[in-house]
């Protein structure tokens, strides 16, 4: 059994599932692929080690190789995957204000855009620019690469049972290191398929990622993870004991999960890509009368500047039997919309993703910076190993500080960016300043 300089672990081996387990949040940054910029051992990342293996592999022999929990509450002095997980959805989201879109694919829905009014207050121009072109609304986002909303469906359910789920120890040393999914399938893009939890019905919180390799051949998908990221996650949710960590033990099968739903994720073109909406006209009732609500109307939505966000929504309606939309006779409110709902996928993507180098689309520029930005605002250093430690450090010295001991100089167009003062946020800053550029916010038409 492993042992750490804190004390004993107490392996997990065969416990039954509870359904009590929560997913962390979406990032567009794994924790996976977290780790592996970060150099963390990848199996103690997710709070795992190969035990009664001798010798040992990947040993918990130091508090550097200490296995990583989810939740800091079950020991509270170490920065556990929930809190970085959070701490990479709030660098996203700040990395994706500062520079108009996502650093990778996103959805997003039921996003509200204004209308362009004619600049004659008084009248309405019936939704066409001077070209006498249905008018132009700016999304939130840039980089559009298309319009409609997430859809998932179905590929299949691999199991242990089955044969389709197989967990293997490829080098016969007792550490069950490969888990490969094998299924059949009419598909042929990779890039559509995505691996969830058991039951979770495609919710993008509970996508396994990173796979090592996903390809279809003879009507097969077959898709190989590193073990431990199928690991049960109920064992995650277990409470602190006397025992200051619970070891998973990766030389057990029972301690990964026995079946994982396989679907694909595409654009739903039957839904509506955007939705228009009129105020009523009139005034003196309130929110219980049913004329008091908006009118509204489906629509398409067509990209004019996909960099920019540009887009066009149009009034259509949906012909269920031809598969198609056809341009609507005429607006439902008898004049152009108040507003407009809109749902679109944006973001950047990678040359090597785009290329059929990479299956994820998140370059390692961005997944660099994100991981970079996320570290500095950490409340405590991540361990006490030296490489993980120096970059830490690093990355969360405040620069804007200054001691009998240290002392920074940076200019003040550093010093005032919008992420903040510490070493990773200004490094970050350094990285994408450059990239940052007003997107057009008149001459919609």
């Amino acid at each position: 059994m492993g042992t750490s300089g804190s004390g004993t672990m107490t392996p997990v081996g065969g416990l039954a599932t509870s359904d009590l387990a929560q997913p962390l949040p979406y990032t567009l940054l794994s924790l996976a692929r977290y780790a592996k910029i970060m150099g963390i051992n990848p199996s103690h990342f997710w709070g795992a080690a190969a035990l009664n293996v001798d010798p040992q592999v990947m040993p918990i022999s130091s508090s550097c190789s200490a296995v990583w929990l989810k939740y800091e509450w079950q020991e509270a002095d170490r920065v556990a995957r929930y809190t970085i997980a959070n701490e990479i959805v709030n660098a996203e989201r700040d990395l994706a204000e500062a520079i108009g879109y996502w650093p990778a694919p996103t959805w997003i829905s039921d996003e509200n855009a204004r209308y362009e009014r004619y600049h004659r207050r008084e009248y309405y121009s019936m939704g066409f620019d001077i070209r006498g072109r249905f008018k132009a609304v700016e999304a939130r986002w840039g980089k559009i690469i298309s319009t409609g909303r997430r859809a998932v469906s179905l590929v299949g359910t691999p199991t242990t049972a089955g044969g389709t789920l197989v967990y293997s120890d490829e080098d016969s040393d007792s550490f069950y290191e490969t888990a490969t999914i094998r299924i059949a399938t009419t598909l042929t893009d990779v890039n559509e398929i995505k691996v969830y939890f058991y039951g979770t019905d495609g919710d993008p919180d509970w996508e396994i990622r990173e796979p090592r390799s996903k390809v279809i051949s003879g009507g097969f998908l077959t898709i190989v993870f590193d073990a431990w990221l199928l690991i049960d996650p109920d064992l995650y949710e277990f409470l602190p004991t006397s025992d200051p960590q619970t070891l998973i033990d990766l030389g057990v099968t029972t301690n990964f999960v026995a079946s994982v739903d396989v679907y694909r994720e595409y654009v739903d073109t039957s839904l509506a890509a955007t939705e228009l909406y009129w105020e009523p006209d009139y005034t003196g009732c309130n929110e219980s009368d049913e004329p008091c609500l908006p009118t509204s109307q489906d629509g398409c939505l067509r990209i004019r500047d996909d960099k920019s966000g540009i887009v066009v929504p149009v009034p259509a309606s949906y012909d269920s039997t031809a598969g198609t939309w056809s341009l609507a006779d005429s607006w439902n409110g008898s004049r152009e919309p108040n507003y407009v709902k809109l749902w679109y996928y944006s973001g950047e993507v990678s040359d090597k993703y785009r290329r059929g180098l990479s299956l994820n689309p998140l370059s390692d520029f961005w997944a660099q910076t994100i991981a970079w930005l996320a570290t500095a605002r950490l409340p405590r250093p991540l361990c006490s190993c030296g490489n993980l430690e120096t970059l830490t450090e690093w990355l969360r010295t405040d620069l804007s500080l200054n001691s009998r001991d240290n002392s920074y100089f940076m200019p003040e167009s550093l010093m005032n960016n919008p992420f903040g003062s510490r070493g990773g946020e200004v490094a970050v800053w350094r990285r994408i300043s450059k990239l940052i550029k007003k997107r057009p916010s008149v001459a919609l038409a």
